[in-house]
């Protein structure tokens, strides 16, 4: 392979494309001109990217060629600048989101959580606009002069005679970037008894495909990026377990072995995972017989399912993800029905996605679901059409995010007596759970976040303390919420995240009823002096937080034997500790952003922001960490 000023570029691009499906990258520039351009990089450098792996290491000695690699490598460094600015810029964001409650008018108005199109997505649109347009207009030359040089680089690179068969005893091939309309004929070849993996990758000039249905070991097929491919042909695979389909934009039906209708052929016995991604063309239902698939992924191919009316055979499917499915509304009763072995059901950016099925629907077919997962499909309204509102009744995990128009979650929540944990996030419209009779006592984990418009949480939510199993309770950055139900929070409880005011117990009036409390971990965000009650903390305490609290003093410390972790930051307003000092077996203290004395004897002086140390008043004392903007020790 061509080196070009010591880097090979093959090398060079790999990063390059995963950073370009990063995840917290996706999330930050989506629905944004920014995502598209994105997009655009990507499959021009993966279609590059693909040719230089599919060389040999030689040196290339066309000077047409080496000034096309030449032109690659600096825009290759220039795409790396801008991807490693966003990916900062999408790092501060997340940070953002996860540290601050939404307090400020601004971010009342625009989550950076709940938003693709946050405030410094904005900026970075119009502050790089046109470095992105001139970086994408130079990569579409540049592919454009690979694809002439195609033939050039291949006849440099290949070895001779690769229009030969290779060795029977083949078990893997991978075919990239190949260059004809249709591929050699002996791709397919039933000879090649022992051919398990099959790879075809960005092969744009093919327009059809080689029959492969009659390798009697294919295993493992994958095709990607054949823009000219309008038909595939659903054969007898007996033998393949995995298909993977992606990236095939003019691939428009399959095709049976009558041309036009499903007949004897057209099996996948042992098919067990099948994804197909961007597929914008594809209309039609999946092949009937898959008896053995177990996962199912579709993303942005939504002829599939909204064409999904006469469901194949998915008696065993336990996974299914519908992806960025546009005019997907809800799903079809049928599908619904033929779903009898699902587990995880997950709809992501959906964008039409109103509900996902009306009562009345017959969901002992969905007895097996025990995970769902909804996030970004802006248009859902509530998780079932009708009054009644009834889940799945063996439900155990059920989470929804980003759901900007979500008003209420369904009536039936309370009758899912397996239900143990449960996630709304970033679901701005959403007033109250349901009119139900609250949660149901199994649950063991709820967190709330970024809801705006939420003012209350169930009634029945922490009455029945003594059968409650609640551990874990986080509710953050909900201004609109003014209190908890009334009564104590379960005895279970190990875990409370909390923005707003503390509930009736967290502070007790003496030591004997802290002792009652089995809570290790406490966060307190976003309190003000009046909402910040006085007394003491549970001395059960392990780790506790304090974040953006307006408080002048805390309460007593020096008796929490248990605690080891303590963290304090922007408390600007606090300006010492309390008297008796810092619990005796504390291990980590972090203060950032606080104006504060601390006691005396407490080590301070330190080489980084973390020391160790061995101090006669805290000798458990490891970890000190200080960001402190006015410090001095008392």
């Amino acid at each position: 392979m061509e080196v070009v000023g010591e880097v090979f570029l093959s090398a060079l691009l790999e990063p390059l494309l995963r950073k370009l499906t990063s995840g917290d990258l996706l999330n930050f520039v989506r629905k944004t001109q920014v995502e598209k351009e994105l997009n655009k990089w990507r499959r021009r450098l993966s279609e590059i990217d693909a040719v230089l792996k599919d060389a040999d290491e030689k040196q290339i000695t066309s000077s047409t060629v080496k000034i096309w690699l030449t032109k690659l490598r600096d825009l290759a460094y220039d795409v790396e600048d801008v991807l490693d600015e966003f990916q900062t810029e999408a790092l501060a964001s997340k940070v953002r989101a996860e540290s601050q409650a939404s307090s400020s008018t601004v971010r009342k108005l625009l989550p950076t959580c709940c938003a693709g199109l946050n405030p410094s997505a904005i900026e970075l649109n119009m502050r790089t606009g046109s470095r992105l347009r001139d970086i994408t207009t130079r990569l579409e030359a540049i592919a454009k002069e690979k694809n002439e040089l195609d033939v050039g680089i291949m006849a440099e690179q290949r070895p001779k005679g690769v229009k030969k068969r290779p060795h029977r005893s083949l078990e893997e091939l991978s075919v990239t970037s190949y260059g004809g309309t249709e591929f050699p004929s002996w791709i397919g070849d039933s000879c090649y008894s022992k051919l398990v993996h099959l790879k075809l990758l960005t092969c744009r000039k093919i327009t059809s495909l080689s029959s492969v249905g009659k390798l009697p070991a294919l295993s493992h097929l994958r095709i990607e990026g054949m823009d000219g491919v309008k038909e595939v042909y659903a054969e007898d695979f007996q033998s393949l377990e995995t298909l993977y389909i992606d990236d095939m934009l003019g691939w428009e039906r399959w095709l049976w072995s009558d041309g036009v209708n499903e007949s004897t052929l057209g099996k996948f016995p042992k098919l067990s995972e099948l994804t197909l991604k961007y597929c914008p063309r594809l209309i039609g239902d999946l092949p009937s017989c898959l008896p053995s698939l177990k996962k199912l992924r579709i993303e942005r191919c939504q002829g599939v399912i909204l064409a999904f009316r006469a469901a194949p055979d998915l008696t065993s499917l336990a996974s299914l993800q519908l992806i960025q499915i546009s005019g997907l509304v809800s799903l079809h009763d049928e599908l619904v029905q033929a779903l009898v072995a699902l587990e995880d059901l997950d709809l992501e950016w959906c964008d039409e996605l109103t509900y996902l099925w009306q009562d009345g629907v017959d969901l002992d077919k969905l007895s097996s679901l025990k995970r769902l997962r909804i996030l970004g499909c802006e248009q859902l309204l509530s998780l079932v059409e009708g009054e009644e509102g009834i889940l799945p009744c063996n439900l155990e995990v059920l989470s929804v995010q980003n759901c900007s128009n979500l008003e209420k979650l369904a009536d039936g929540l309370s009758s899912l007596t397996s239900l143990r944990d449960l996630t709304i996030r970033c679901c701005r419209k959403l007033e109250c759970f349901s009119e139900g009779a609250g949660l149901p006592l199994s649950l063991k984990r709820l967190q709330i976040s970024h809801c705006g418009s939420l003012r209350s949480l169930p009634d029945g939510m922490m009455t029945v303390v003594n059968d409650s199993l609640l551990e874990k309770l986080v509710v953050t950055a909900c201004p609109s919420l003014k209190w908890l139900p009334k009564g104590k929070l379960p005895k279970t409880l190990k875990d409370l995240n909390i923005s707003w005011s503390l509930p009736e117990g967290i502070l007790q009036r003496d030591a004997r009823e802290t002792s009652c409390s089995n809570l290790e971990h406490l966060t307190l965000q976003d309190l003000s002096a009046t909402t910040f009650p006085t007394g003491e903390f549970p001395i059960s305490l392990k780790e506790l937080d304090i974040f953006n609290c307006r408080i002048p003093l805390l309460p007593p410390l020096h008796f929490l034997f248990h605690l080891t972790t303590l963290r304090i930051c922007r408390c600007n307003e606090l300006k010492s500790f309390p008297k008796g000092g810092l619990p005796p077996n504390l291990t980590f203290l972090e203060i950032r952003s606080c104006k504060i004395t601390l006691p005396d004897g407490t080590p301070a002086s330190c080489n980084s922001n973390v020391i160790c140390c061995d101090h006669e008043r805290v000798s458990s004392l490891h970890h000190l960490i200080l960001g402190i903007r006015d410090f001095k020790v008392a």
